[in-house]
C-alpha cells in the first residue's frame, strides 16, 4: 500500500526547504548606492530633512537608509565627535 499524504501532511522536497531557510537580501541598485554615498560624504549623520529626501530619491525605506548609514559609519570608522557637532548645531538653531 502506497503512502498518500493527507491534507494535514505537507510533503517537502529539498528545494522547498532551501527556499524557506534562505533569507532574501534586497540589493541596492548602483543609482541608489551613488545617492547614499554622496549623501554620506556630505554628512555621515542624517538629519530628518535629508532622510526624507533620500527616501524619495532612492525609493528605500527610512529604516533601510538609517541602517545603511550606521553600517557605513562603522566601516569607515567615523568618529563620534561628528555626533556632538550635529547636536550642538541643533541646539544653536
Amino acid at each position: 500500500m502506497a503512502f498518500k499524504p493527507s491534507l494535514k501532511t505537507k510533503v517537502m522536497n529539498s528545494d522547498d526547504n532551501k527556499e524557506n531557510n534562505i533569507r532574501k537580501k534586497n540589493r541596492k541598485s548602483a543609482t541608489q548606492l551613488n545617492l547614499l554615498n554622496e549623501a554620506f560624504e556630505e554628512q555621515p549623520f542624517l538629519e530628518d530633512v535629508k532622510l526624507e529626501c533620500l527616501t524619495n530619491e532612492t525609493k528605500l525605506s527610512k529604516k533601510v537608509i538609517r541602517d545603511w548609514f550606521s553600517k557605513e559609519r562603522k566601516r569607515k570608522g567615523t568618529p563620534l565627535q561628528d555626533i556632538t557637532n550635529i547636536k550642538k548645531k541643533k541646539l544653536i538653531r
